[in-house]
């Protein structure tokens, strides 16, 4: 091919390839040169080691001896270090020791096989994580988890046990994999237990079965590292999408995208999810899906504790007060929500992904008061807003606390967090302080009690627009409102403003509102000329303990908070004036105006002299539960799902409940014939709506049998009488014909699922969620 050899020279430059002039190229340096990667003339001996033995002799260093001869030496072969019998020795030990554990994990898989019963993971000194009272009672102190006994792995995110899970041959649906794994679930009412003998220990059972480890038909390892406590990959995934579809906070909480892709990297990623965060989605998601059976409707029975007479178990506000004579098993919700717990307060203890710990301690609140366990909701809404504290989430540069202004980062507030990464994960924690804010806000609407956090302390940006969360924009401070703005109430930018932002100046308002009442006397005591009135002495009613003709209703201070109570709804931008349009609900907005209708109550109902018909504050609170009506009127337009909604329109119909009840009262006392009807009607609507909602929320149903008491106490057993009792949940059925990809598909995967927005749904989505 080519004529000589400078042909092939120069098609191989072209090419820039190595022209083949000779054959296989032997080593002709010297093994010293070869050795130190030297140049080597192939002298014997050669310059480089005569040069090197030269330099030897003249600087000779202590204790070495240098030869009289140049060592110069040549071979074709390199000279081959045998192995030292200890390396040898070693690796032949492990594999030994590799055989061994691997007959050893053989036999285990074959004795899992054949045994029928399940095994639970279990720690170093026996301690259960999720103990019954009844059994934690019987000693002083109990035992408590330690960093050597839950063995968890060094992020924090999962325990390091190895542990064996069912694969049923592929099951046909995630209905039919969870209830072979959670198969202690009464599926009707006769399955409840005969007696508490019969009946095996209330979490013994519970934790055991729901942390199911192996089957009696076939086991596979999972994943390494995989968190214990959950459920297999798949059904922890499609309970991630379930809370992703309907929790209300979800995405503001969480940024959806980023967190799902972190859920597909493996569980020993540093980035892989907290556990203690997916205990909790799995938790919370498992209350919006038929997957996982809900414990079975069943009568509230009395109880007797010693010297305290009977109560009502739903009744109670010390839920471990009556769950240790409640004859069922943890559900699987109440199981996650413990390890939850216990995988949360084991990271803030080593001071470990302290940002997720923030999101598990809100959303267990929320759980806690979905489930009406107040004492629960109510320490650990406290909890999570204190925790925002060091964090630096309730204030943003520059309303730093005057000992920072000397400091080297002004621009900073004091936090124990790393500084974020990200405009995403910056606007990530100022929603999960505002969601901590609107959550323990919401609880204080019901409460008489004196709120965690004072809104002086507050000096925080609002919320981006959800869009812009999404997006990852970065907002300029200088185009964004305050917390502490004056005009914030009534002023609404429409490029700043969307239902979040205005569902967080509700709650702002609702806080001003409840403040100013616990406030007012003590106020009122010291002088305060906002709260006293025009023509009265400052501080002279209050020293001389007459404030029988103070009236805190002709202050400055309540004249601002009430006209911003009335101008706050009229305020808002027009596309953002109705939750309720073209079979579409914002959850958010709807939640807004419920709260702005429950500030109002808060502000006059003190005040207000039911049994006169000219009193102006029960004018406003007749008028603003008659507003809380019309909410609920246009919501039973929609095919939507009352039990979707967040906690604030339960207490608002609970409240509207309350006023509607008393004025009809007043109508039977003064026989007004044409109000009675109509209000006896309004407040069975609000109790059907209450009822709707309480078959999947136990909040629900406690206002329920609130409003139910108090209706037949105050006005008579006959306005009760026609009042069907609903189930506590909705009885769970036997099997779960849509099939996972058919609801994500239609759902999860069509419908934004990270967004905050407007969701809505329709009957026939409903009754397949039932």
């Amino acid at each position: 091919m080519f004529s000589s050899q400078q042909d092939l020279a120069s098609a191989a430059a072209l090419f820039k390839n190595p022209v083949p002039t000779h054959g296989a190229r032997r080593n002709t340096a010297c093994q010293q040169c070869r050795k130190r990667k030297l140049k080597c003339d192939t002298k014997r001996p050669c310059g480089t080691c005569v040069k090197s033995h030269q330099y030897a002799r003249n600087h000779p260093l202590d204790g070495v001896e240098v030869p009289n001869e140049v060592e110069c030496t040549y071979g074709d072969e390199k000279e081959i270090t045998p192995p030292s019998n200890s390396k040898v020795e070693k690796l032949e030990s492990r594999i030994v020791e590799l055989e061994g554990l691997l007959r050893q994990m053989q036999l285990a898989l074959h004795d899992s096989q054949r045994s029928a019963k399940p095994t639970s993971p279990t720690y170093s000194n026996g301690f259960h994580p999720t103990q019954s009272i009844v059994e934690q009672s019987s000693s002083t102190s109990p035992p408590i988890p330690s960093q050597s006994t839950l063995n968890f792995q060094h992020d924090g995110s999962s325990w390091l046990d190895d542990y064996l899970i069912q694969d049923s041959a592929t099951p046909n649906s995630v209905h039919d994999s969870v209830n072979s794994q959670y198969s202690y679930f009464p599926t009707s009412e006769s399955s409840e237990p005969s007696s508490m003998h019969s009946t095996p220990s209330l979490n013994n059972l519970a934790l055991s079965d729901a942390l199911t480890t192996t089957t009696a038909k076939q086991s596979q390892l999972l994943l390494m590292g995989w968190p214990q406590g959950l459920p297999d990959p798949e059904i922890t995934r499609h309970l991630v999408h379930a809370f992703f579809a309907f929790f209300v906070h979800a995405g503001r909480l969480f940024h959806g995208m980023t967190f799902l892709s972190s859920l597909d990297l493996p569980p020993t990623d540093p980035r892989f999810p907290f556990s203690g965060v997916l205990h909790t989605m799995c938790a919370i998601g498992s209350l919006y899906t038929a997957d996982i059976p809900q414990p079975s409707s069943r009568p509230r029975m009395s109880f007797k504790t010693g010297g305290l007479g009977l109560f009502f178990a739903i009744e109670e506000l010390f839920p471990g007060k009556w769950r240790q004579y409640d004859q069922r098993p943890d559900s699987f919700a109440e199981s996650q929500a413990t390890l939850a717990k216990i995988a949360n307060d084991f990271a803030v203890d080593r001071g470990e992904r302290l940002t997720e710990c923030l999101q598990v301690q809100i959303m267990l609140t929320w759980f806690y008061h979905h489930q009406a366990r107040w004492s629960q909701s109510y320490m650990s809404s406290g909890h999570a807003l204190r925790g925002c504290i060091p964090c630096g989430l309730n204030i943003a540069a520059p309303f730093n606390p005057a000992e920072m202004l000397t400091s080297d980062v002004p621009d900073c507030p004091p936090s124990i967090l790393e500084i974020p990464h990200s405009t995403v994960e910056n606007e990530m924690r100022r929603n999960i302080f505002w969601i901590a804010y609107v959550i323990e806000r919401t609880q204080a609407a019901g409460n008489v009690y004196a709120m965690t956090l004072d809104d002086l302390d507050v000096c925080q940006l609002l919320p981006l627009r959800g869009d812009q969360f999404e997006q990852g924009m970065y907002v300029p401070t200088t185009e964004r409102q305050w917390s502490h703005d004056r005009n914030m109430f009534l002023v609404h930018p429409l490029t700043q403003t969307d239902s979040f932002t205005l569902l967080v100046k509700a709650n702002i308002l609702v806080s001003h509102v409840k403040n100013f009442n616990l406030r007012v006397r003590g106020r009122y005591f010291s002088g305060d000329v906002a709260v006293c009135s025009p023509w009265h002495v400052v501080g002279t009613g209050g020293r001389d303990g007459n404030m029988e003709k103070w009236d805190p209703r002709d202050s400055p201070a309540f004249h601002d908070l009430d006209q911003i109570t009335m101008m706050f709804r009229q305020s808002f931008p027009s596309h953002l004036k109705n939750p309720t349009q073209d079979d579409m609900v914002d959850p958010y907005l709807f939640s807004t105006f419920s709260a702005a209708y429950l500030a109002q109550i808060i502000l006059h109902e003190p005040y207000a002299d039911i049994n006169n018909s000219d009193c102006i504050s029960r004018v406003k609170i007749l008028k603003a539960a008659r507003g809380i009506l019309d909410l609920a009127y246009g919501l039973s337009a929609t095919s939507y799902d009352v039990s979707l909604l967040d906690h604030a329109p339960v207490l608002a119909w609970n409240l509207a409940g309350r006023i509607l009840i008393n004025a009809l009262r007043v109508a039977i006392n003064k026989n007004h014939a044409d109000d009675i009807p109509v209000l006896h009607a309004e407040i069975l609507y609000l109790h059907d709506m209450l009822a709707k909602a309480g078959e999947r929320m136990p909040l629900a149903y406690r206002y329920k049998k609130v409003v139910h008491d108090f209706l037949a106490s105050t006005c008579g057993q006959q306005y009760v009488q026609n009042i069907q009792e609903p189930p506590y949940y909705r009885k769970p059925r036997a099997s779960f014909s849509p099939s996972q990809d058919d609801i994500f598909s239609s759902l999860a995967f069509v419908q934004n699922v990270y967004s905050p927005g407007t969701y809505a749904t329709s009957s026939a989505m409903s009754e397949r969620q039932m």
